[in-house]
């Protein structure tokens, strides 16, 4: 009865940097390095099924920090975060122990053997008995392999043979994890879902991504058929689009080709605007994309985001890349219905009496005498993004127009970071989403 593990690996690039099974943030000054219990999920996950469990673990430290050509900083290490993940990792059962016990941890008894998996870490396996309510023994990662040559040698207290069942009573069952398609990737498992081309500062990944020159998502939407012309207008000739957060969008995994087949997506189309995603036709690799202003930003700052998960029989590998942009001066959020924009106005006394100083010059900018004050035009601001402040098809708009500037930042290496409540709500956005 081998037990399963649910695990999943992260890889956030770019501005907010995770890696492995665990996610090392590498703050650049808008770092995501707050860290996210998971009590609550998991006692969920545990009130409806015993089958799911949790397990992360860390790595090594990245780099000294770094300046990309893309502008962003990468390689400072900041603090350690955790998260859960969904995928099957299954233990492979050897009935009975090691009899050096040397290679066990201490026991803990009374033992629930759904809370102990969970506590365990990346490789860790455990040994099990349902004595005196339950009796557990962590194989600490570094062990595992001298356990394995203890069952091959013989060295060993216990029946290889026995039924399961019976060997859980006496004298128990060692669960060790087996080796994974990502478990090789060491450091960085999200490799597997990452493309081997990426942005400066960017690791590379495992999927040869050769976008199609003659489809792809421009500021106009899909173009299809044979539309090389257009794609590789927006995205170069040849076309390309290498992971990370960079001006030549995102690396699209479709539906109708295998995943190094796929095609490239602008930050300023309309699918970014409405959080695409698109999957091979198997639905174990698939790529999503997001333009968005969250709730209670600024109207001049907005977020950028891509998520790729890759899901194989043994587990699921993320790789998830973001960012905040402040396109200020420009104000592309400004058609919200809520706060209603104000117009110009002029007010006072005209130096000629024959002129009223409530209406404004033909130009629309001025006030028909000199004497006369103008107000400007102002909108909004706007700072909600829900139903009641701002329609659908209006927020679409203003997010393409901002994704539109904040490309031309990237292009131009002028990006400018997010400060205060929009880089803290847009840090919430992108660990959450």
């Amino acid at each position: 009865m081998a037990a399963a593990m649910v695990l999943l690996a992260y890889s956030c690039l770019a501005d907010y940097v995770w890696d492995g099974f665990s996610w090392e943030c590498r703050s650049h000054g808008e770092s995501l390095c707050e860290s996210t219990p998971l009590s609550e999920i998991i006692e969920m996950l545990r009130s409806k099924s015993k089958q799911p469990h949790f397990k992360t673990a860390s790595h090594k430290q990245p780099p000294a920090s770094e300046k990309s050509e893309n502008g962003i900083d990468v390689g400072e290490t900041g603090r350690n975060q955790q998260l859960s993940s969904f995928g099957a990792v299954d233990y492979k059962a050897y009935n009975g122990h090691p009899s050096d016990a040397a290679l066990l941890s201490t026991h803990t008894s009374p033992c629930d053997e759904e809370d102990f998996k969970t506590a365990l870490q990346t490789g860790e396996g455990y040994c099990y008995s349902t004595y005196n309510n339950g009796w557990c023994r962590k194989v600490y990662a570094d062990k595992v392999s001298a356990v394995k040559a203890a069952y091959a040698a013989g060295t060993w207290t216990g029946d290889p043979n026995a039924a399961e069942d019976a060997a859980r009573v006496s004298p128990g069952v060692t669960y060790l994890v087996e080796e994974s398609d990502w478990s090789s990737d060491g450091d960085d498992p999200a490799a597997d879902a990452r493309c081997i081309s990426t942005l400066t500062g960017v690791a590379t990944g495992k999927i040869d991504c050769k976008p199609k020159q003659t489809h792809c998502f421009t500021e106009s939407g899909w173009q299809g058929s044979d539309s090389s012309v257009n794609c590789m207008a927006r995205f170069g000739n040849p076309v390309n689009c290498p992971d990370g957060i960079g001006p030549n969008g995102v690396y699209f995994t479709g539906r109708f080709d295998p995943e190094d087949e796929g095609y490239c997506a602008a930050w300023e189309s309309p699918a970014a605007a409405r959080g695409y995603m698109d999957c091979v036709a198997n639905k174990m690799t698939c790529t999503k994309l997001i333009a968005h202003k969250a709730h209670r930003m600024s109207p001049s700052t907005g977020i950028l985001m891509m998520t790729r998960i890759k899901c194989t029989n043994s587990g699921c590998v993320v790789h998830k890349a973001g960012r905040c942009f402040d396109v200020s001066p420009s104000v592309p959020f400004n058609g919200c219905r809520f706060p209603a924009p104000v117009a110009a106005s002029c007010s006072g006394d005209a130096t000629d009496t024959t002129v009223d100083c409530s209406g404004l010059a033909t130009s629309g900018t001025t006030c028909a005498d000199e004497g006369c004050t103008l107000t400007p035009a102002r909108v909004g601001p706007c700072i909600y993004a829900d139903s009641i402040c701002y329609e659908a098809n209006a927020l679409e708009a203003d997010t393409k127009a901002f994704a539109k500037l904040a490309v031309e930042q990237m292009k131009a290496g002028t990006v400018k970071k997010c400060t205060g409540n929009d880089l803290a709500i847009a840090e919430a956005f992108i660990k959450t989403s």
